[in-house]
């Protein structure tokens, strides 16, 4: 997860709690789809995030509830979605070098 840097967020403040908000409420998400037998960190076609994109400002304050923050604004819900579009990037790199094929039954 980066944080951001000073030209994006001058307020060191902000900043850093920003990045303890977004820390959290990835974990809870993670933690979330880790119960239900979803694994957050596999998702090379970039189906979570998507699906995140469609969340109305309801389902991030109930995800921020339950992980114990403040309501998000548009800059936290940026980042997180920002996140998990890294990590899909990251397991399409993965299996692109690895030559694997996965179905898309099996991701989702």
């Amino acid at each position: 997860m980066k944080i951001q840097t000073q030209e994006q967020e001058p307020n060191g403040y902000a900043r850093v709690g920003r990045f303890a908000k977004v820390t959290r409420m990835v974990r809870e998400l993670d933690y979330q789809l880790r119960t239900r037998g979803a694994n957050p960190s596999h998702d090379p076609f970039g189906l979570l995030p998507t699906a995140l994109e469609r969340w109305t400002q309801q389902h991030w304050n109930q995800l921020a509830l339950v992980a114990g923050a403040r309501v998000p604004s548009a800059k936290t819900i940026a980042l997180i979605i920002a996140e998990y579009r890294e990590r899909a990037a990251a397991a399409a790199k993965l299996i692109e070098t690895t030559g694997e094929e996965l179905p898309v039954q099996e991701v989702a």
